[in-house]
């Protein structure tokens, strides 16, 4: 409607480069406001299911992450020491999952980030390969924290376990 009001109004070549700027603002406005509604959905977080771990060795005996009839089994390649490189091999039984990380914290202590995400290699084998820094202190006891990522949700267990001293 507004463009048949100009059309009678202006000349050829006017209607032409109003029309051009009136297209032109409706491309910025919305493209302004699709970028504000995909921030938004970005900016949804999902809610994070704590899921508890018994006591296993994740170098030996590897342990398993359970959650409503589902599971992950988490195994390292070995006993996990500073600065020696180890793989942590997960075999994911939960549907749906799109990424998993592990953050190693050392409770206590600020150990920068070392967050590791795991690769995909078949429909149900996860792997990464990790490596742990030295504590100044000469800390030990450290924490995997693993982020399951599903679509509605993350489930989230943390493995406590000891680096060996070599």
């Amino acid at each position: 409607m507004v463009l048949r009001v100009l059309q009678r109004s202006l000349p050829s070549g006017q209607m032409q480069a109003r029309s051009r700027i009136i297209l032109f603002v409706l491309l910025v406005g919305g493209s302004y406001l699709l970028g504000q509604w995909l921030s938004h959905q970005a900016s949804v977080e999902l809610p994070v299911i704590h899921v508890t771990v018994g006591a296993c060795n994740p170098a030996e005996t590897g342990c398993r992450l359970a959650y409503n009839g589902h599971q992950l089994t988490v195994r390292f390649s070995g006993e996990p020491s500073a600065l020696v490189p180890f793989t942590v091999n997960a075999l994911n039984e939960f549907p749906g999952v799109n990424r998993i990380s592990i953050d190693f914290v050392m409770p206590g202590m600020d150990m920068e980030i070392n967050q590791l995400v795991l690769k995909q290699s078949s429909d149900r084998q996860w792997t990464v390969e990790g490596l742990l820094p030295v504590c100044s202190l000469g800390g030990d006891d450290w924490l995997a924290r693993f982020n399951i990522y599903q679509p509605d949700r993350i489930l989230q267990a943390d493995l406590r376990f000891q680096t060996s001293r070599r």
